[in-house]
Parts: C-alpha cells; sequence; structure tokens
C-alpha cells in the first residue's frame, strides 16, 4: 500500500501521460499511387494495424503511421522515423503493390489503404488489428495477433488465418 498519496497521484499522472504519448504517432507519409485495372495489394508488418476499404478506380491511397517503441532510448528512433516518412516500404509495379515489413526494430506502422473494389489483398502481421471493407476479389488475412473483420466483401472469397497457437 502507497503511504504517500502524493506519490500515488503522480505515479497515476505519469502512466496516463505515458499512455496518451503512446497513442500520438511518431512520424506520418501519404502516398497515392496510380493504378489500371485490378490491383494486387500485399501489405506485411510486424506490427500495427491494417485498414484497407474500397474506393475509387484508378488510385491506391496509402496513408501510414509510424509508432516507436521504447521511445526514451535510442533517441526515439527518430533518424529511423525521417527515413520511414521520406521512403516508406512501398513497392509498386504496374498494377501490383507490396506494402514491406519496415526494416527497423521497436517501430509499428498502421496502415490505412484505399483501393479500388476490384484489388486482390494478402496481408500479413505479427501483431495488429485488420478491418477489411468492400473488396469483390480474393482477401487472404495472416496474423499472430489481433482481430479481424470483414464488411461488404465477398464472403466467399475470405481467408483469414491465425499463424502459430491460438
Amino acid at each position: 500500500m502507497i503511504s504517500n498519496p502524493k506519490l500515488a497521484v503522480a505515479g497515476f499522472v505519469f502512466l496516463v501521460s505515458s499512455l496518451c504519448a503512446a497513442r500520438n504517432p511518431d512520424g506520418t507519409f501519404q502516398r497515392t499511387l496510380q493504378v489500371n485495372g485490378m490491383v494486387d495489394l500485399s501489405v506485411m508488418t510486424h506490427s500495427g494495424d491494417i485498414v484497407v476499404r474500397s474506393g475509387p478506380a484508378g488510385t491506391v491511397s496509402i496513408s501510414g503511421k509510424i509508432f516507436v517503441g521504447e521511445r526514451w532510448f535510442n533517441n526515439g528512433h527518430k533518424e529511423e522515423v525521417a527515413a520511414l516518412e521520406k521512403d516508406p516500404p512501398i513497392q509498386q509495379t504496374g498494377n501490383i503493390v507490396h506494402i514491406e515489413y519496415p526494416q527497423v526494430h521497436n517501430i509499428a506502422i498502421d496502415y490505412e489503404i484505399t483501393v479500388p473494389a476490384d484489388t486482390t489483398l494478402h496481408t500479413q502481421t505479427g501483431s495488429g488489428d485488420q478491418e477489411i471493407e468492400g473488396l469483390r476479389q480474393n482477401v487472404t488475412l495472416n496474423s499472430g495477433s489481433g482481430d479481424m473483420r470483414f464488411e461488404r466483401s465477398d464472403w466467399r472469397r475470405a481467408h483469414p488465418h491465425r499463424l502459430g497457437k491460438c
């Protein structure tokens, strides 16, 4: 039991402020890619949420929020965050869009992606929620942990998978 109420309040304020700080991204990026026809999208992340929604034909819009774990150490990974903001791990070859694992430890990226409804989707995340809405092509989701949610998808073409032990 804590005998000093001021110490208890100070500890509580520190905890709450730490949790609030963890929710603010340490960096962001936005990319819009031009496509023509059906899109093949793959998204890979060690940690982070993946949200994919259908939008207008002809464009793939990718918003990324970068979060640093252990920000009090390693100078908050400022250089790595700046590098990811400048050059996120996104590759495009025609209508094939590949979002690769970030090659930095203790960094998570939450993705919000808008794609044409005729998009084939494959995801792989170690930890993070996935929300998919409005796609008409095959959807394959792989996750070590996290929630998976589908809305208005063609249910016959959705293939969710959990990795490891559930």
